[in-house]
């Protein structure tokens, strides 16, 4: 943010576009608008997001997983090793993300690992997002799955 001194570490990710790069950028401001001007002491409700944020967004979300699927899941994640984790976390980079878990990114009691820095338009076909976090890497399975549903078709980091 202009003026300011970041916190931490600036991650920078190009966002390759299929249509023009300020449609898809302002895909990205009219969620991210939203998401960060939500009321920290007055958290809406899981059920209230699907009406706040826009219908083509919520529409590219995946359906919500059941309590019994997500045990299941969070079973089978505890029995892998340690290694075996690491790489199924890299596999899960392109795994479509349902609305209430991405949600939970931005919810205040939650420990989100990235801040909103930045949106630069570069040309007609890509812009930057740059986000700032505590660490030198952090997870950003969620960030460069909504920068692909708002119409990203390539996200790179570090560029």
């Amino acid at each position: 943010m202009e003026g300011e001194e970041p916190e931490g570490v600036l991650h920078t990710f190009r966002v390759k576009c299929h249509e023009p790069a300020n449609v898809v950028a302002g895909r990205v401001r009219e969620v991210m608008d939203i998401m960060l001007r939500a009321d920290l002491e007055n958290w809406p409700a899981n059920e209230k997001w699907s009406q706040l944020l826009p219908q083509w967004f919520v529409g590219k979300c995946a359906p919500e997983q059941t309590r019994s699927e997500v045990e299941v899941r969070r079973v089978a994640w505890r029995a892998r090793t340690e290694e075996e984790q690491k790489k199924r976390f890299q596999l899960e980079v392109d795994t479509d993300w349902s609305l209430r878990a991405w949600v939970y990114l931005f919810d205040p009691d939650n420990e989100r690992p990235w801040y909103w820095w930045n949106l630069s338009l570069i040309d007609g076909i890509f812009f930057n997002v740059t986000v700032g976090s505590e660490e030198c890497m952090f997870a950003s399975q969620g960030l460069r799955w909504f920068l692909r549903v708002c119409g990203g078709i390539r996200v790179t980091e570090g560029e």
